[in-house]
């Protein structure tokens, strides 16, 4: 999956699932085995990286998706969770998810 359709789809689900509160971070692909995307909020410099070519089209909006729910927590929410998926990340992921978006728990 190319970088420039995972921005595409950053913007289309700003619009709709996050009233585009967030401002798109720097978008980075990586070869990574552990993850297939990650967001990390450097102040002033948020970055994702996606594993755009273990990517397939099927899960590219939910893996978006769910990268800008941590977003979401600490850009625009201010909350910082110590394992980045506590109560707080799963209600905000499960409360915005739009129908097209697959909800993965084990993500």
């Amino acid at each position: 999956m190319k970088l420039n359709t995972i921005k595409k789809i950053y913007d289309e689900l700003n619009a709709q699932a996050f009233a585009n509160v967030l401002t798109m971070p720097r978008i980075f692909a990586t070869r990574s085995e552990d993850h297939w995307a990650c967001y990390h909020g450097v102040e002033g410099d948020p970055r994702m990286y996606f594993n755009n070519r273990a990517i397939k089209a099927d899960v590219a909006r939910s893996l978006v998706y769910h990268e800008m729910t941590h977003q979401y927590l600490e850009e625009f929410l201010g909350i910082d969770e110590a394992d980045h998926h506590g109560p707080e990340f799963w209600r905000n992921y499960k409360m915005f998810a739009p129908a097209d978006v697959s909800l993965f728990e084990v993500l």
